[in-house]
C-alpha cells in the first residue's frame, strides 16, 4: 500500500518479511525500526510466525491508504 503519510514502525515480537517501494524482500525481527517516506509503496508479510509491531503517522494524519495490486 502507499500513503501520504510518513509512517514508522517498531517491531516489538515476531519475525516477518517487509518490501520497500519495488525492493527486495527483508526480514525484520524484534527491535527493528522501518521509516516509510510519504508516497513510498511498502508491504509487509508474514508466515507461520505473528509478528507485533507498533506503528505511527508523523505527518498528513487525513491522508488515505491507497491499495496497490501488482
Amino acid at each position: 500500500h502507499v500513503h501520504k503519510a510518513v509512517e514508522v514502525y517498531r517491531i516489538v515480537a515476531g519475525s516477518a518479511d517487509w518490501q520497500r517501494g519495488g525492493g527486495a524482500w527483508n526480514r525484520r525481527g524484534p527491535g527493528a525500526i522501518m521509516l516509510h517516506e510519504s508516497g513510498v509503496r511498502h508491504a509487509m508479510r508474514t508466515d507461520a510466525e505473528p509478528q507485533l509491531a507498533l506503528f505511527a503517522w508523523v505527518s498528513d494524519l487525513g491522508s488515505e491508504v491507497v491499495i496497490v495490486r501488482d
